[in-house]
């Protein structure tokens, strides 16, 4: 059903009058001329908004709203119907794009700022700190025990972060070996120290 143009016209024009004080307030033709247009676009239209707006009806009935306002405004304002539906569709996505930057300013000012409510740093305490140095110790110990190539593969992708292909161009060898030998120096590695917290 067609909203009447009229009084939703005179309503947007009374909210923000300094905006629009030389719109000219629709008139029985004015009137005639969107309903025409309504009775035959308004299905295609409605379907092409909803799609656009995620299927939310509410909020696709009132964009098409606000369409057919602004187009009650074009002829108000002496524009041409040369293309109907290209004008029509034009200003539904020029409605969808100002529906999504309204929402998305909505959505900046209520996101609230982590860096404002950060909870504060723990210290880790003395006994987490020995802790941590005894299990570093216990996995240079580890490494240590690692065959020579697999210890510097090892060495080299995990401490020294490189890539698989980089590692294989430094020790000239292929990247399906360098990831056997990490392979295998991570089983090493996970079976010690779980069975030394055994």
């Amino acid at each position: 059903m067609l909203p009447n143009i009229n009084k939703k016209l005179n309503e947007k024009q009374s909210e923000t009058d300094e905006v629009v004080d030389d719109v000219p307030k629709s008139d029985a033709s004015t009137n005639h001329v969107v309903e025409k247009i309504y009775k035959e676009h308004s299905r295609a239209l409605l379907a092409f908004i909803n799609s656009k707006c995620g299927y939310n009806t509410d909020t696709a009935h009132e964009i098409m709203q606000e369409v057919f306002i602004a187009l009650a405004r074009h002829i108000n304002s002496g524009g041409h119907l040369d293309q109907v539906s290209g004008l029509i569709y034009k200003i539904a996505r020029t409605k969808l794009i100002d529906h999504y930057r309204r929402q998305s300013v909505r959505m900046q000012d209520a996101h609230d700022d982590i860096g404002d409510h950060q909870p504060p740093c723990e210290m880790p305490s003395q006994e987490r700190i020995v802790e941590g140095e005894q299990r570093l110790k216990k996995l240079k110990a580890i490494v240590m025990t690692l065959p020579p190539k697999c210890q510097k593969v090892f060495v080299l992708r995990v401490f020294e972060e490189m890539k698989y292909d980089e590692i294989a161009t430094l020790c000239e060898i292929s990247q399906s070996m360098v990831e056997k030998h990490i392979n295998k120096a991570m089983n090493i590695v996970k079976e010690k120290m779980l069975s030394d917290c055994d």
